[in-house]
């Protein structure tokens, strides 16, 4: 016998939040614009939340960290946030998008961000979205099997998801971001 609110889909219902009315499950029915799954269910919303900003700004804004990469080109809906970390196999970099994204399934979100690579072999890459509230941020893991190139080189990073569209080139130097990390480490 269906019980909504229990957890479990039973009979006509087709979603149990644990609850008889949340977020997009109302009385174990799901409401439009929403996807539900799981027992009990998970619900997210189908539609993409952009924040709001003031309508003068028109240009990404700058990392409050310094970085030693400058992207070369990006638009305003995709950007690099923070500074690039490697170490010899692996190169870690943060990017961020203008609107926040839900996504139905994990594989879903790790394929939001694509990624081409400039004048070297292309690495395994894995870009992952944050937890809520950081739904615009997205790290990137790039792991290079035999060592990350030791020569400057880019990466183009794009998404194109509901309509909305974003991208940026991040310039790599290892050399640079070595650098960097170790003239860091003398000043503490």
């Amino acid at each position: 016998m269906p019980s909504c609110g229990d957890g479990l889909i039973v009979g006509s219902e087709n979603c149990d939040t644990g609850n008889s009315a949340s977020n997009g499950c109302v009385g174990c029915r799901i409401q439009a614009g929403w996807t539900c799954s799981g027992q009990p269910s998970v619900c997210r919303s189908n539609t993409v939340t952009t924040p709001s900003q003031p309508n003068t700004q028109t240009t990404a804004p700058t990392p409050t960290t310094p970085t030693p990469t400058t992207p070369i080109t990006s638009s305003p809906n995709l950007y690099q946030s923070g500074p690039i970390n490697l170490n010899s196999n692996n190169l870690f970099i943060t990017l961020k998008t203008r609107s926040t994204f839900t996504f139905a399934t994990t594989e879903e979100s790790q394929r939001f961000i694509k990624t081409s690579f400039k004048n070297v072999q292309a690495p395994t890459v894995y870009c992952s979205q944050r937890a809520n509230p950081e739904l615009d941020t997205f790290d990137c893991l790039m792991i290079y099997a035999s060592g990350v190139p030791n020569q400057l080189f880019s990466i183009d990073f794009s998404f194109n998801y509901q309509g909305q569209t974003g991208s940026t080139t991040v310039d790599i130097d290892p050399f640079a971001v070595a650098n960097s990390r170790a003239n860091s480490r003398r000043r503490q």
